[in-house]
């Protein structure tokens, strides 16, 4: 489950299914099963023996997996956020889409509109017919109008992208791939009501309570114990229902996708279930989280 962390922050893989978006009083929306995101952060702070729950600092939908960043104290949670808006802190996705060639015939692109948000929360696209003077008379504030801006790129032809997020706006990458490039990302029931086409139910199948958008990969600022800046980038492993698809559909995957990492500045240092300070020849007190169990901790390579 955690796959980086260190005295300040820490990175989980988030399993499908977890809802990790809270309400203004610090718990979840009444409409899902109570509890549950207060037990998975009970289980990161037993994991590491921190003396609170971690802080969430941002959010993924409840059917995406992958990174997913935690404050350990109120002092990092302001910075991640400040970094968060600020546009320091780098998110990179990978999806199966239902699209191919046809659908992409560039290999690469930057989808710039702007997403608009109802008063049920549902979010869409503001067509370059409308003004948002004309959306806000059916119910939507002006406020709620938000330029959106992702980068994609068509790693593998007919299915498999890459999402740079430059802007987090509520399922922005699902709405941009549906309502903008019309290839909803393979698993959404949201944004795509259609059946899958028998060119993909007649060579796979596909689970239907997935959604193949894994959060693959988040990159922030942090600082040494000596105070030097430092770029750490960490890579979630994807889930092996994504892997097997990929497989079944001949889609080549890299070994770090596919088991993630952790890099600092460029360097690999180690893989997932990294912990600073773990490794004996450069653990310094103020660095270690000394109850994590060692055989959780990867040695830097």
């Amino acid at each position: 489950m955690v796959v980086y962390a260190d005295r300040g922050v820490v990175v989980v893989n988030k399993p499908s299914g977890l809802v990790c978006q809270l309400n203004h009083q610090g718990r979840e929306s009444a409409l899902e099963p109570s509890g549950e995101l207060e037990d998975f952060l009970a289980d990161i702070q037993y994991a590491l023996g921190t003396k609170s729950l971690p802080l969430p600092v941002h959010r993924l939908d409840k059917p995406t997996t992958g990174a997913l960043l935690f404050a350990l104290n109120p002092q990092l949670a302001r910075d991640l956020s400040q970094q968060f808006q600020s546009r320091t802190i780098d998110k990179t996705y990978l999806a199966i889409v239902r699209g191919g060639v046809q659908t992409f015939p560039e290999k690469n692109g930057t989808i710039k509109n702007t997403l608009v948000i109802d008063s049920e929360g549902k979010v869409d696209v503001l067509s370059p017919s409308e003004s948002k003077s004309s959306r806000s008379k059916v119910g939507l504030k002006f406020d709620k109008h938000k330029p959106a801006e992702t980068d994609w790129e068509d790693k593998v032809p007919l299915s498999l992208m890459k999402l740079t997020l430059h802007t987090g706006i509520k399922r922005q990458l699902r709405t941009h791939m549906a309502r903008t490039l019309s290839a909803p990302i393979l698993g959404d029931t949201i944004f795509s009501s259609s059946r899958l086409p028998t060119s993909i139910t007649g060579f796979v199948t596909v689970p239907p309570e997935h959604l193949y958008l894994h959060a693959l990969q988040v990159s922030l600022y942090r600082y040494s114990p000596n105070g030097k800046r430092q770029r750490v980038t960490v890579m979630a492993p994807l889930p092996g229902y994504f892997t097997r698809l990929c497989a079944k559909i001949g889609i080549p995957l890299s070994k770090e996708h596919v088991k993630g990492g952790v890099w600092i500045d460029g360097e690999r240092v180690g893989s997932p279930g990294y912990i600073v300070g773990r490794d004996k020849s450069t653990a310094t007190e103020d660095d270690s989280i000394s109850s994590l169990d060692s055989s959780s901790a990867a040695t830097p390579l």
